[in-house]
This record gives C-alpha cells, sequence and structure tokens, in this order.
C-alpha cells in the first residue's frame, strides 16, 4: 500500500471531482438512485471564509527567577522576549503562534502582516518566509476552522503526546539550591 500524502489525497478528491462533474445525467440520476446520502448534502454547508481579517501581536517579557536571571543575563540577555501572534479569519476564527523575537530562524516583518492581511490563509501555510510565529497562528487558524488537528495539514500524526524538556543556564551550586526556594515570578507584558 502505497503512503498517504496530502499529494496523493489531493490528486484523488480531484479526480472523484472531474469524474463526477462529467458523470452523464443518467449516470447521476443512477448514482443519485443508489446514495441518495452522496449527492443530498456537500462535505462543508458553506464555505470557510480563511480570509485573514486582523493580526494582533503582543510582546511579552517572560520574568525569569531572579537567581537564573541574573546568570543568564551574562550569555543570553535578549532570551526573556517572546511575541504572541493572534490571527482572526473572516469566519471568526483565531489562531495562535509564538515567537522567541531575538533566537527564531526567521523573524516577522511589518511586510509579512500585510502580504497576508485580506488574503486566504491557506494560501500562506507553507511560506516559510512569513517568520515562524505568524506561520504557526496561521496553521492553527486554518486547523481550526476545517476543525481538524494542525498535525493533519502538516501530514501523518507522529505521536500521542508532546514530551517536554527543560534547560538551564549554568549556575554554581549555591545558586542551584537558592533558586529552588523562591517563587516564581509573574508574566509582564510588554
Amino acid at each position: 500500500m502505497e503512503k498517504p500524502t496530502r499529494r496523493n489525497w489531493l490528486q484523488g478528491a480531484a479526480s472523484s471531482a472531474v469524474t463526477l462533474a462529467g458523470a452523464s445525467a443518467t449516470g447521476a440520476a443512477a448514482l443519485t438512485s443508489t446514495a441518495p446520502a452522496l449527492l443530498a448534502a456537500p462535505a462543508i454547508a458553506t464555505p470557510l471564509n480563511l480570509t485573514v481579517r486582523k493580526i494582533d501581536v503582543t510582546w511579552v517579557n517572560v520574568p525569569f527567577r531572579p537567581v537564573p536571571a541574573r546568570n543568564l543575563v551574562r550569555e543570553l540577555p535578549h532570551w526573556t522576549v517572546f511575541v504572541i501572534y493572534k490571527v482572526t479569519l473572516a469566519c471568526g476564527v483565531t489562531g495562535f503562534g509564538e515567537t522567541m523575537q531575538y533566537y527564531t530562524w526567521k523573524t516577522v516583518s511589518d511586510e509579512a502582516m500585510a502580504r497576508v492581511l485580506n488574503r486566504n490563509a491557506a494560501d500562506f501555510l507553507w511560506d516559510d518566509s512569513l517568520g515562524a510565529g505568524l506561520q504557526q497562528a496561521l496553521f492553527d487558524a486554518v486547523g481550526k476552522a476545517m476543525g481538524v488537528p494542525v498535525h493533519r495539514l502538516l501530514g501523518q500524526k507522529v505521536r500521542d503526546r508532546a514530551f517536554i524538556s527543560w534547560w538551564a543556564i549554568d549556575m554554581p551550586g549555591d545558586d542551584w539550591s537558592s533558586s529552588a526556594a523562591t517563587p516564581p515570578p509573574k508574566l509582564h507584558l510588554l
């Protein structure tokens, strides 16, 4: 059996649509008599409007605990700045994406946001030039609008759960023990 891909599925769906569109009146009547539900209702009752109507950008300065922050600032002072992107589609669905502003492979520019605004979000899903946060938000919004998890837009599901990892900067032993006793700070929006 051939491994299922988006391309194979789309080719099969297009082929089926062409076959149905080209059926004669008698063929369509025969199909209707044998499977009335097949022609009675479309898969989607009304087309989804995936037009990007609004993009909200929220900068967040994620505070570290005092002791790790003191150690982190000497190596990576900018690793506390994140940007959250909220994309609102014309159908009312919202999608979210985030990026670590000074670390990601591609930051989101004003030009990238202007390029997708008032355009179909699905047309930009694979456009890596947009930047990580905006691209994630588009995938999230389109997946929600279609009622499918994002992994269905990307391909096959790989795992049932996501593992969490934790990273820390090198610190002296005394700093590690003192930071364990300190309560976490509150989040601050920029």
